[in-house]
């Protein structure tokens, strides 16, 4: 059975559908898909995850040139991936630095988590 404590999704999305398992016990076979990733997972939110982990693990930001290299994706991806993450306030731009940062709405959806 799925797991719904937050800290614990990842646990629960290897092996349970992770937006249907909790209510129906349905369990999900998890099979590996294009790329390595698990069949049924969507490979851009999993992309922009992955921007915002590199963001998280670099307290003084990132460059869009950064972001690729740590990503591996090509520049045009991670580009898109910061613009999109920007516009919804996750990511935020420092024009000075050409730094990008972890936005407010990380930091809110932490919050609540914790709390």
């Amino acid at each position: 059975m799925c797991v719904t404590h937050v800290r614990q999704v990842a646990t629960c999305a290897v092996t349970a559908h992770p937006l249907g398992a909790r209510e129906t016990g349905a369990h999900w076979t998890g099979k590996p898909g294009k790329g390595g990733a698990v069949a049924g997972t969507s490979g851009t939110v999993r992309k922009g995850l992955e921007v915002l982990r590199v963001l998280g693990d670099a307290p003084q930001g990132a460059t869009a040139a950064e972001v690729t290299e740590s990503t591996g994706f090509p520049f045009s991806t991670a580009y898109r991936l910061l613009a999109t993450l920007v516009s919804s306030d996750f990511v935020e731009y420092d024009d000075a630095t050409k730094r990008y940062h972890l936005g407010l709405r990380v930091f809110g959806l932490g919050h609540r988590v914790a709390s």
